[in-house]
């Protein structure tokens, strides 16, 4: 009996009881993100979800709508199985990231983000090309910056044109917001709730062929009318702590993992990537 008692303890212990959450990014739904579920699972996570919502299509809508939508999901699990590891891959990562300062009580223990738009993006190097991809770039703010676009497409969220700044400050519904670079009436609760977290990894790399700038992935982000990149701890969300980042690095719990020769796609399906920046921190 008490070798049974033994056997059942290390199976017990064999296992993580913490949730494991994740979220897929634009233009797809949870299928690309099965090698990374399994391979979580085969550390001893007994419960992980990849969410298979807002596929395809559904992916540009609206940023907050998708929020409120995975917000639902996420709260049935976080509330059977208590604090979670969200990864959010791609636009997941914007959407995640979001999600914990949107959400008070999140019960998000780590937070995850694979090559996400955290600072934004100005490119669309997955959907355009040549001289077209030029164009877009040049005046996609027109289209973006348009109210009826910030209510109808994702992308437009987190478009950050460095050329377009005021427009962008004043415009952009989301990205300047959960930034907390400009006025609102929720800046301190969000916060407040980003600084619930105990952990929060960030994985990014200059091969990547789709997040323009890659290290947007990092929060690093163009200089104003500029294409010079302004790292990180260079910008004013730094040193001006605006939703917590400092702090959480103050606090030894922010890591930066930066892979060199991964493209976009092979973030979730390269075992080097999780074996070096994911499987030690879930």
């Amino acid at each position: 009996m008490l070798t049974l008692f033994f056997i059942l303890l290390t199976l017990k212990a064999s296992f993580s009881e913490r949730p494991v959450i994740i979220l897929h990014g634009i233009t797809t739904d949870a299928k690309p993100v099965e090698n990374l579920s399994e391979w979580i699972a085969h550390c001893g996570f007994a419960n992980v979800f990849p969410l298979n919502i807002y596929n395809d299509l559904f992916s540009f809508e609206n940023l907050y709508v998708q929020i409120e939508g995975f917000k639902k999901v996420i709260r049935n699990i976080t509330d059977a199985y208590g604090e979670a590891t969200l990864i959010g891959y791609s636009q997941g990562g914007s959407i995640a990231r979001a999600f914990v300062e949107l959400t008070p009580n999140h019960k998000i223990h780590t937070l995850i983000t694979i090559s996400g738009p955290l600072a934004g993006v100005y490119g669309l190097d997955d959907l355009t090309h040549g001289y077209w991809k030029y164009l877009t770039i040049k005046y996609f703010y027109k289209i973006c910056y348009l109210s009826v676009f910030q209510n109808l497409l994702s992308v437009c969220n987190y478009w950050n044109d460095p050329y377009q700044q005021q427009r962008y400050l004043k415009r952009n519904i989301y990205q300047p917001i959960i930034d907390n670079v400009v006025p609102h009436s929720r800046s301190l609760q969000f916060k407040k709730n980003f600084l619930m977290l105990k952990r929060f990894v960030l994985i990014g790399g200059p091969d990547d062929d789709v997040i323009d700038p890659w290290q947007s992935a990092l929060f690093g982000f163009y200089e104003d009318n500029s294409r010079m990149i302004v790292n990180v701890t260079q910008r004013e969300i730094w040193k001006n702590d605006s939703f917590g980042l400092k702090s959480l690095n103050n606090r030894k719990v922010l890591v930066f993992c930066q892979v060199a020769g991964i493209s976009h796609k092979q973030w979730v399906q390269n075992q080097t990537v999780f074996n070096r920046c994911i499987k030690d921190w879930l």
